[in-house]
C-alpha cells in the first residue's frame, strides 16, 4: 500500500514538474524569437489582463501596441498569440492568404468547429463557414434591407415616443437603456418574426444581456485557456450537462429559439401549396419572412450533412452543398439575435455620447438630416440614407475611436442602416445636451464586444 502511495506521489510530482517546466518554456516562446511583448506569468500568461467583463480586449491590445509596436507576442493562458496591427500585413494574412488563416482563435471548450453539431457562423471556419455564410447572405442584401425598413422604422418611432415620455418628466435619460430595448426589439422582429413591438415588455431582452455577461465572465472559458485538455474533455461535458441546473441564460435563450424554429417548421409543413403561393405573392415574391424562414428554406434533407475535420489549407474553389442542419439554424438565429442588438445598441450609445461632447458635430449632422430627410415625420427611404455622408463619417469615426468589436461583420450593412435611421428620428425630435450625470469618458466594459455602460444625457424636445 505504502509502495503504491509512493509511486503515485512520484508520478504526481513528476507531472507537476513537467507541467511547470513546459509552462516556463512556453513563456519564453516570443522572447526566444526576438519578438517583444508583455511579460507573462507561468501557466496563466497574460490572460488576467485580457479576460473578463472589466478588461476590454481591443483596448488592452491597443495599449500594448503603443508600448511594443504593431507586431508583438502575448500568452493567452496556454496559447502563444501573435498580435499584428500593421495594415498591409493584416491585409496579406486575412485577405491574400485567407486559405491559410481561415479560422478564429477559439477557446478549447468550444471543441472541433468542423465536426461539432452545435456551431454557428461566428465559430465556423473554412468550408463550413462559407456554407453557412452563403445561406445567410440574402438576409443582408440591399433588396431585403429595403423590405424590412418599415419594421425597423416602426420600432424606432415607438422608441422615440417612449423617449418623449421620459423627456416630459424633466429628468436626464440613460440612452443606452433605450437603445438596448430598441435594437433587441428590431432584431427579434426581423430575425424571429415577432409581429409587434415589445420594448420594455420582452422577457428575453434581459436574458440576452445576461448571456453577454456570462460569455465575458465564464470561469469555464478562463480555466480552458489555461488548461486546454481539462476544458475540452472535462469542463465542456460538465457545462453542457449542468447548464439548465445552473440557469445558464445562453442555454435558456437557445432553448427558446429551438422551440420557435421547430414550431415554425411544423407550421410550414402544414401549409398547403395554395397558401404558400398566396403568402409569396403578398411578400413581393419572397419565399421567406424572417431569418428562421430563410434558414429553413436551406435545411438539409433528413437533417444530415457530412462533417469533416479540416486543419490544413482551405480550398476556396472547393464546391459545397448550400444547406444547413436544424442545430445550425438554431445556433445562427441565436448568433444574429445576440450580436444584432448588442453591437448596434452600444454603437448608438457611443455616437450619442460623442454628439453630446461635440455639439458642433451634432449641429452639422442635424443640418444634413434636415437637408436630405426633412424634419417632418415622413418615412425615410434607403436612397436618402445613402446620401447621409456626414452620418457615415460620424459612424466610422466612433468605430475608430472605440471599436465595438474586432471583426468585419456580415450584418454591417444592416447595422449602419439601422443606426442612421435611429439618428435621423432621434435628432429630428431632440437636441442632445450634457447634464450633471454625463460622463466625460464612458465607462467601457466587455471582452470581445465593448459595452458603453450608461450614457446619461438631457433631451431637449425640438419645437
Amino acid at each position: 500500500m505504502i509502495f503504491l502511495i509512493i509511486i503515485l506521489l512520484i508520478i504526481t510530482i513528476s507531472s507537476l514538474l513537467l507541467l511547470f517546466w513546459t509552462a516556463i518554456r512556453k513563456n519564453n516562446y516570443w522572447k526566444n524569437r526576438g519578438i517583444p511583448g508583455p511579460e507573462p506569468l507561468p501557466l496563466k500568461g497574460n490572460i488576467d489582463l485580457i479576460f473578463g467583463n472589466k478588461n476590454p480586449l481591443s483596448l488592452q491590445l491597443f495599449n500594448w501596441s503603443e508600448i511594443y509596436g504593431r507586431i508583438y507576442g502575448i500568452k493567452n493562458g496556454w496559447f502563444n498569440v501573435l498580435v499584428v496591427s500593421e495594415p498591409e500585413l493584416v491585409k496579406e494574412l486575412l485577405v491574400d492568404k485567407f486559405e491559410y488563416f481561415h479560422g478564429r482563435a477559439l477557446c478549447p471548450i468550444v471543441g472541433d468547429v468542423d465536426t461539432s453539431k452545435l456551431i454557428h457562423l461566428f465559430l465556423a471556419k473554412g468550408k463550413r463557414w462559407k456554407r453557412l455564410r452563403s445561406i445567410a447572405n440574402p438576409a443582408f442584401s440591399i433588396s431585403n434591407l429595403k423590405r424590412i425598413m418599415p419594421i425597423i422604422e416602426d420600432s424606432i418611432k415607438i422608441n422615440i415616443n417612449l423617449l418623449k415620455e421620459a423627456e416630459s418628466s424633466g429628468k436626464c435619460v440613460d440612452l443606452h437603456e433605450y437603445f438596448v430595448e430598441l435594437t433587441f426589439d428590431v432584431i427579434v422582429r426581423i430575425a424571429m418574426g415577432q409581429r409587434e413591438s415589445k420594448q420594455f415588455k420582452s422577457e428575453y431582452c434581459q436574458i440576452a444581456q445576461d448571456s453577454f455577461t456570462r460569455i465575458n465572465n465564464n470561469i469555464f472559458y478562463y480555466i480552458s485557456f489555461i488548461f486546454p485538455w481539462i476544458g475540452e474533455n472535462i469542463l465542456k461535458p460538465f457545462a453542457d450537462a449542468t447548464g439548465k441546473l445552473r440557469g445558464d441564460p445562453i442555454l435558456i435563450l437557445i432553448g427558446n429559439i429551438h422551440k420557435a424554429v421547430v414550431n415554425r417548421k411544423e407550421e410550414k409543413m402544414k401549409k398547403n401549396v395554395k397558401e404558400e403561393e398566396e403568402n409569396e405573392e403578398n411578400l413581393n415574391n419572397k419565399k421567406w419572412v424572417d431569418f428562421i424562414d430563410l434558414f429553413l428554406e436551406s435545411e438539409a434533407e433528413n437533417n444530415k450533412i457530412e462533417f469533416k475535420t479540416n486543419n490544413g489549407t482551405y480550398n476556396k474553389k472547393e464546391k459545397f452543398e448550400r444547406c444547413n442542419t436544424l442545430d445550425e439554424i438554431v445556433l445562427n438565429c441565436f448568433l444574429f439575435l445576440l450580436a444584432g442588438f448588442d453591437t448596434s445598441a452600444n454603437t448608438l450609445s457611443l455616437i450619442a455620447h460623442n454628439l453630446v461632447i461635440y455639439p458642433q458635430v451634432q449641429k452639422r449632422l442635424f443640418e444634413e438630416i434636415e437637408e436630405i430627410c426633412g424634419l417632418e415625420e415622413e418615412t425615410i427611404d434607403y436612397e436618402q440614407l445613402a446620401k447621409l455622408k456626414y452620418a457615415d463619417a460620424v459612424f466610422k469615426e466612433t468605430q475608430r475611436l472605440c471599436p465595438i468589436a474586432n471583426e468585419i461583420c456580415i450584418g454591417m450593412r444592416l447595422a449602419m442602416m439601422e443606426v442612421k435611421m435611429v439618428l435621423v428620428h432621434l435628432l429630428r425630435s431632440f437636441e442632445l445636451k450634457r447634464c450633471s450625470e454625463t460622463l466625460v469618458k464612458p465607462n467601457l466594459t466587455g471582452h470581445v464586444v465593448l459595452n458603453s455602460g450608461k450614457i446619461v444625457v438631457k433631451l431637449n424636445l425640438r419645437k
